[in-house]
């Protein structure tokens, strides 16, 4: 992509690593919006070998689509999956999945990785928390030379098919060791699959993915759910014998579900039980990228309730896609702590927000329409990082001839900024050299603020909506950059303050800049014996002679 390109799909920022896309987003009813940022991690290619461009990896927005903090730099621009809110133990964190290391990432409020945890075999669809964060569930990928007897099924006459069964892993998160595990291999046959194409011979040569398991979950009961997007199976399975204990969806349905009709689903979600009722959710793709033909006329989110009794299921809500389109590929599912559903659609990092029925309350996807995010999601969150605020200061002569500073400021991640407040001070930041000269509320992820004048060296602090300076809120040093051969009274002046706060010394003198409204004076004649020994600037009638003071002893 040209450089046009990205300033035109990706937000303006002073910062050179961050390159946040940009949205284009529909608001209907404000008012009714559960309160929350935007989770999701754009990526171009699902397989990514090598580092990307400023876009790739986990971000967080607020519901404006302004950036809040972007990880791309963190994770070294690679890609990451389902990066959200989750419950670690006794705390809220940042959780992910990098695919290309097959790591568990936990980050913190302040932007610290605190786990990353290898997982042989680890699948990047899903990393679930579940007992209060003490144990996670994910899948796993499991490639196995079936047994000749499983083979025939998929019509191979002689051979082993070669597929891969995924599994299911769940660890303890105090020790990251396994407590339990399941593998499809004895309780999922390729007689489940609708993802058959082409010869056995062809599909069995290369870890045919007859199953494609993307979302598990635990139940109230304990019993685990798991969603298989090539059988358009959600399947419940005993934690105690590993056996399946229901199928709903596919064609080897249990329920009658004459009017619930999915397809390669995503998300799948255990929301309630009782003795008769199983409550889930799903994000209903209804088509693949595969030749077989939809199962609904587009993809929508669904609310399902599941009599396990007399074995019959119904639909309680569903949330069609912004545009009755598909989405062909992944998604999730969200419900918020008001019950409106937040979809992540995932082409182009579509979401939507929706009250409980159904209703549209809000849309938007990325600019640029190459990247996608895995899921998207939305949660309350409070970042509060331990680096200090960036800075770039930039002093330009106005039309008028005066000077004029323009200091950027952006604070990676940080939530409860209201305002910024602007200080000169020296080169070594004393309290008796620092004064406030401007303030500015803050307007977006980098913030300008403007001052008319001149400070050489400045600090920014970020300023909470109490007035109080936040931690880790005030900036180191900058300094300002001038154009180039830029000499005006102004940085005369600030030169002459720098000298008078000093702790004294002898320096060389010399000339640097002398200004009158109509033009520049000669140096004064009595400057000469003032050379090698102190900084002066003389006023006179026809303007001012400024002295800069160098070095010292």
């Amino acid at each position: 992509m040209g450089d046009w390109k990205t300033e035109r799909l990706t937000m303006a920022s002073k910062r050179p690593d961050l390159q946040a896309p940009k949205w284009n987003i529909s608001i209907y009813e404000r008012e009714n919006l559960a309160p929350g940022y935007w989770f999701m991690a754009p990526y171009e290619h699902i397989n990514q070998k090598s580092p990307g461009k400023g876009w790739i990896g986990p971000h967080i927005y607020d519901d404006e689509g302004e950036l809040i903090w972007s990880g791309a730099e963190l994770f070294g621009h690679m890609s990451a999956m389902d990066f959200k809110v989750s419950k670690y133990r006794d705390r809220n964190v940042l959780s992910m999945i990098r695919p290309e290391v097959r790591e568990v990432v936990l980050v913190d409020d302040a932007f610290r990785i605190i786990e990353d945890v290898p997982v042989e075999s680890l699948n990047m669809h899903d990393l679930n928390f579940i007992d209060d964060g003490k144990h996670a569930l994910m899948i796993t990928r499991g490639v196995v030379n079936a047994s000749e007897e499983l083979s025939k099924v998929t019509g191979l006459e002689h051979g082993r098919c070669e597929a891969n069964f995924h599994g299911i892993l769940e660890l303890d998160t105090a020790t990251w060791e396994p407590v339990w595990n399941w593998t499809s291999y004895d309780h999922i046959g390729f007689d489940d699959t609708s993802f058959k194409y082409g010869p056995a011979t062809d599909r069995c040569k290369h870890e045919w993915d007859f199953l494609h398991a993307n979302a598990v979950d635990k139940c109230p009961d304990g019993d685990i759910l798991l969603s298989a997007r090539h059988t358009d199976t959600i399947y419940k399975i005993s934690k105690e014998t590993g056996s399946i204990i229901w199928r709903l969806g596919g064609h080897k349905n249990d329920f009658d579900a004459s009017n619930v009709n999915f397809s390669r689903q995503h998300d799948v979600r255990c929301r309630s039980q009782n003795e008769t009722h199983t409550i889930i959710t799903l994000m209903d793709n209804a088509k693949g990228e595969d030749p077989k033909r939809p199962t609904s006329a587009y993809s929508r989110g669904l609310q399902l309730s599941l009599n396990t009794v007399n074995m019959t299921a119904k639909i309680i809500s569903h949330h069609r896609h912004p545009d009755l389109g598909y989405t062909n590929r992944r998604g999730s599912y969200q419900l918020l702590p008001n019950n409106n559903v937040f979809m992540g659609w995932s082409e182009r990092s579509l979401h939507s927000e929706h009250a409980p029925d159904g209703q549209l309350l809000m849309q938007a996807r990325m600019l640029p329409e190459w990247l996608g995010s895995y899921r998207s999601f939305k949660f309350p969150f409070v970042g509060r990082p331990l680096d200090p605020p960036d800075v770039l200061s930039h002093a330009f002569t106005s039309a008028e001839n005066s000077t004029m500073m323009n200091v950027y400021v952006s604070w990676n991640g940080a939530t409860e900024v209201a305002s910024w407040n602007l200080h000169r001070t020296d080169a070594s930041g004393r309290a008796g050299a620092t004064s406030l000269i401007a303030s500015q509320m803050r307007t977006g992820f980098e913030t300008t603020i403007s001052f008319d004048g001149y400070a050489k060296f400045v600090i920014v602090e970020a300023m909470d909506k109490n007035g109080d300076v936040l931690e880790n809120g005030r900036s180191q040093i900058f300094t300002t950059l001038l154009a180039k051969n830029m000499l005006t009274t102004e940085v005369a002046a600030e030169d002459l303050w720098l000298q008078q706060i000093s702790e004294g010394g002898y320096a060389r003198v010399y000339f640097v800049y002398a200004a009158w409204i109509g033009g520049l004076v000669d140096l004064p004649d009595y400057a000469e014996e003032f050379e090698d020994q102190v900084f002066f600037m003389e006023s006179t009638d026809e303007g001012i002679a400024a002295i800069e003071w160098q070095g010292g002893g």
